[in-house]
C-alpha cells in the first residue's frame, strides 16, 4: 500500500476512534468495555502514525539532514504530550453539563479535542503526501512474523496487568492461572518471533542489525528509557490525583488540572 497511504489511513482511524469515544452512549460494564474497543481503535490509527512517520522523514530527507528532521519530529511529540497533559486535565475538571433529565459528562471532551486535530491531519495527508519510496520487486510482508509478535506482547502486557490484581486470598495474582498461560504463552511467541525473523526471505525486523553495536546500545537505552518513563508517569500522576493534591487542599474536582501541571516537568 506505501508508506503515505498507510500514514493517511492512521489519520483517518485515530480520528474516527476518537470520535467513537466521544459518542458512545453506554454505561456500566458496557461502557467500559466499549471505552476499552473504542481505544483499541484509537490505538490502531495511533500505530499507523508512528511506525511510518521516521520511515517519511527517511524517504524525504538526505541522509545529512534526517537527524534534524527526526529531532524536529520528537519535539513535535513531546510538545504535543505536554499540551495534551494541560489541556485534558482542563476539560476534565468542567462540571457536567445538564441537559434537562440528560447529563453530558465533560470529561468525554477529552477525546473530542483530538479530532480538529486529526481531521486535519487527514485532509493535509492525502492533498499533502506523496509515495517517494521504491518497492523492491517480489517483496512480501511478513504476516506469520507480524502476527506471533502482536501476539506475544499482547500476552504478556496482559498478563503484567491481571498479575498486578488481586487473585483468590492473595493480594497480586501472580500465582494465577490464567496470568501464568499469558507470560509462558506470550514469551513463547516472541521466541517463535526470532525463530521466524531468521527464516523469512523479506523479515518484519532484520535482526542482524542487533550486531552493530551502536544500534543495540541506543535501541536498549531508548526501551529502558521508555519503560521507566511509562511506568513513572503512570503512576505520578495516580498519586498526584489521589493522594498528594487531595492531602493539600484540592478538591477531586481540581486535581486533572493540577496534575497535569505537576507533570509538565
Amino acid at each position: 500500500l506505501g508508506r503515505a497511504r498507510m500514514y493517511n489511513f492512521g489519520f483517518a482511524i485515530f480520528s474516527t476512534g476518537s470520535i467513537l469515544l466521544f459518542v458512545e452512549p453506554w454505561s456500566g460494564t458496557t461502557g467500559a468495555w466499549a471505552l476499552v474497543g473504542f481505544r483499541l481503535i484509537q490505538a490502531v490509527g495511533a500505530a499507523f502514525l508512528f511506525a511510518n512517520s521516521l520511515a517519511l522523514l527517511t524517504d524525504a530527507f538526505p541522509p545529512g539532514e534526517r537527524g534534524k528532521a527526526i529531532g524536529v519530529n520528537q519535539i513535535a511529540f513531546i510538545g504535543g504530550s505536554l499540551v495534551g497533559l494541560v489541556a485534558g486535565g482542563i476539560l476534565a475538571g468542567i462540571p457536567d453539563l445538564h441537559i434537562g433529565p440528560y447529563i453530558l459528562p465533560t470529561w468525554r471532551m477529552i477525546f473530542l479535542v483530538s479530532v480538529p486535530v486529526g481531521v486535519t491531519g487527514t485532509v493535509w495527508a492525502y492533498r499533502s503526501l506523496h509515495e517517494i519510496s521504491t518497492r523492491a520487486a517480489g517483496q512480501r510482508i511478513d504476516y506469520l512474523g507480524n502476527i506471533t509478535f502482536a501476539l506475544g506482547l499482547t500476552a504478556i502486557l496482559v498478563g503484567v496487568t491481571y498479575g498486578l490484581l488481586p487473585y483468590g486470598g492473595s493480594s497480586m495474582g501472580w500465582t494465577s492461572p490464567w496470568v501464568l498461560a499469558a507470560l509462558l504463552g506470550g514469551a513463547a511467541l516472541l521466541v517463535a518471533f526470532v525463530a521466524i525473523e531468521q527464516r523469512v526471505r523479506d523479515p518484519m525486523f532484520r535482526l542482524e542489525f542487533f550486531r552493530i553495536r551502536s544500534f543495540a546500545a541506543g535501541t536498549s537505552a531508548a526501551l529502558l528509557g521508555s519503560l521507566a518513563r511509562g511506568g513513572l508517569m503512570l503512576v505520578l500522576v495516580i498519586w498526584f490525583q489521589g493522594i498528594w493534591l487531595p492531602l493539600h487542599g484540592y478538591t477531586f474536582a481540581e486535581t486533572p488540572f493540577w496534575a497535569g501541571i505537576m507533570m509538565i516537568p
